[in-house]
């Protein structure tokens, strides 16, 4: 999946139902970031966040990634139905 609008109802869900110290979606200008935190204090704190751009996120085979120069990040794995045709 790589439609930009997907992408950005799989990450808002996401965001939506994650604590804010573990995963946040936020703006930069005029561009979506998804925002993974990489440690936590002994509070519970996030004590520092991965950026991923959301226009370069996409969905293979159930795994969340950012395409990135060299080898894509492997975010992690998410599901993703299609709605039924109406």
């Amino acid at each position: 999946v790589e439609d930009p609008k997907t992408i950005l109802d799989v990450v808002t869900n996401l965001a939506a139902n994650a604590d804010d110290e573990a995963l946040r979606l936020t703006k930069e200008g005029d561009r979506d970031v998804l925002l993974i935190a990489n440690g936590h204090d002994a509070n519970g704190r996030a004590t520092g966040w991965d950026r991923f751009f959301v226009e370069k996120l996409y969905i293979e085979e159930g795994m969340l990634r950012h395409k990135d120069w060299g080898p894509n990040s492997r975010i992690g794995v998410v599901s993703y139905v299609k709605p039924k045709s109406e």
